[in-house]
């Protein structure tokens, strides 16, 4: 994360529920900020279950979606540490019971710039151009594109 603008959400490879909807969603908030922003933003899906989540099969998720571009990774790790990650994250849910259950996770996008300190949430499955707003709110003015003017 050091000296970037990053998203950062939790899936799963073998999730039937929001995490198909959130890549698809994520993939037309990256094209949106393209256009809108100067500087890479980088994107970070992490498995919420490293013990089936492999980088083959992470790929393959990837693959499947269309995602295929060096500033969107599918990340796993040790069990331990991504669940520490993920608490420190604030993507975990106070009550342990239900924090047990990695199918509950609660479909929420991390977003920050890490130089500047400035980190948000929001819900995933809000309207791109919502979430692409949101996250533009951590860039600086010199960094996002003028708007076209019609002539």
């Amino acid at each position: 994360l050091k000296d970037k603008i990053v998203v950062l959400n939790l899936m799963y490879a073998r999730c039937n529920g929001i995490c198909p909807s959130t890549t698809t969603n994520l993939k037309r908030v990256q094209r949106l900020l393209r256009e809108q922003i100067e500087t890479d933003i980088f994107i970070y899906s992490l498995t919420l279950k490293p013990e089936e989540d492999s980088p083959e099969r992470l790929k393959e998720y990837a693959r499947i979606h269309g995602v295929d571009d060096p500033r969107w990774l599918f990340l796993t790790g040790k069990p331990d540490e991504v669940d520490l990650l993920r608490h420190n994250l604030g993507f975990a849910d106070p009550n342990p019971e239900v924090d047990r259950d990695k199918s509950r996770h609660s479909g929420m996008l991390r977003y920050g710039n890490e130089p500047l300190c400035i980190w948000g949430t929001c819900q995933s499955g809000a309207e791109p151009e919502w979430i692409a707003q949101e996250i533009g709110f951590a860039v600086p003015r010199e960094l996002k594109r003028s708007p076209a003017v019609n002539e």
